[in-house]
């Protein structure tokens, strides 16, 4: 019969009793030694005290529900549903919220250890919802897909992306984050020439290296069609005595100032005045902004005046801003907008103007399309002093 178990003699007095006894108490005492943490196994492993072996860090998650739309037009954030979660294994969470542009602060506090509504959100679009700023945080990457060529349409795009972080800190000061990237519609956000208009140019800040590289001959070529929605670029500058300076700075078409119109929005959005650009008699009635209609007609090889229309212009040109709060100027009078054309805001903050427009104010120009969706749409936001 096999002996699966030694007898006792065996293990009490073996080849030598005594010594084996000595062994036993040396092993004994030294296990002791190890899990009381006065003796380490080595110089690298150490058992440590396992009645506290030290502050653990949250555990945390976070994501995105959803994205909700945005004009770009009207509004400088876009809201964001979002669900968060942190855990403490040994010990609470003190404080936890999202970082907006990754430093590591806390810029929207949570009330609660994990879900998905914002207790105390400033958000007054979607209450409950994370609020990001579009203007700021933005990484643009080039993207090209050749196959989109055989198609007509030009195989480069921007692929535009940012992120935000989830942060939790423990009652022992441990604190862990989770990155958050941004993506629209659970894409990320792709612009390409077809659809890269004024007010995404402006809110994402899109350098002038990538808007000339989408309408480079390495973009264009093998297109078959104008891209869909024309686009242009206005640059915004104010003057001490109560006016602000609208430039055109980018067209990527060229039309006739008949086909534009403008608008001033206050900060809130809302149209404070409207109209037609060029002048104009539509039906008997004299319409239009152009104060520089006068410098385009009557001249060698120009055509005659026309007396309502150049009184209008005067108007226009002489006014301090309580009847006409913004005026065109055609800088190269050609008729059409182009590149250096100008228009003056009239607000209230010197004394050479008394207009309604104030700092964060937008002047918006649509038109260029001929009545069709490929019209160009553009956005600037008057800037402060």
């Amino acid at each position: 019969m096999k002996i699966l178990n030694p007898s006792c003699d065996y293990l009490c007095n073996g080849l030598s009793g005594s010594m084996n006894q000595a062994a036993l108490a040396c092993l004994l005492l030294s296990l002791s030694l190890v899990f009381s943490g006065c003796l380490s196994l080595d110089d690298d492993t150490s058992m440590g005290d396992l009645n506290n072996p030290g502050n653990n860090a949250p555990l945390v998650t976070a994501d995105i529900i959803f994205v909700t739309p945005v004009d770009y037009a009207m509004f400088s954030n876009q809201s964001i549903w979002v669900k968060w979660s942190a855990i403490d294994v040994d010990g609470t969470i003190s404080s936890a919220g999202f970082d907006i542009d990754l430093d590591m602060i806390i810029d929207v506090p949570v009330s609660k250890d994990s879900g998905t509504y914002i207790d105390n959100s400033t958000n007054t679009a979607y209450p409950g919802a994370l609020s990001i700023p579009l203007d700021q945080g933005w990484t643009s990457d080039r993207f090209v897909y050749e196959p989109y060529t055989e198609f007509g349409f030009s195989p480069c795009s921007l692929m535009i992306h940012r992120t935000f972080a989830f942060i939790a800190e423990d009652n022992d000061g441990a604190a862990s984050a989770e990155l958050v990237q941004f993506h629209r519609m659970f894409n990320l956000e792709t612009y390409t020439a077809n659809n890269m208009d004024n007010d995404t140019i402006e809110r994402l800040d899109v350098s002038q290296a990538d808007m000339d590289w989408l309408m480079s001959a390495e973009c264009s070529s093998g297109v078959v069609e104008p891209p869909g929605s024309p686009f242009a670029q206005l640059s915004s500058t104010v003057a001490s005595n109560g006016e602000y300076y609208v430039t055109v700075i980018t067209v990527s078409d060229s039309h006739d100032l008949e086909d534009f119109s403008y608008f001033l929005k206050d900060a809130s959005g809302i149209t404070n005045e409207f109209g037609e650009i060029a002048m104009q008699n539509l039906s008997g009635n004299v319409v239009g902004i152009d104060a520089s209609y006068g410098d385009k007609c009557g001249g060698d090889n120009q055509s005659a005046c026309e007396t309502d229309m150049s009184t209008r212009a005067d108007a226009v040109e002489n006014d301090s801003g309580s009847n006409y709060a913004v005026a065109f100027y055609d800088n190269d009078r050609d008729g059409k907008l182009s590149v250096g054309d100008k228009f003056t805001v009239r607000g209230s903050h010197g004394s050479g103007a008394d207009g309604p427009a104030e700092d964060d104010w937008s002047l918006e120009i649509h038109g260029g399309g001929g009545g069709d969706e490929r019209a160009i749409r553009m956005f600037i936001t008057l800037v402060p002093i």
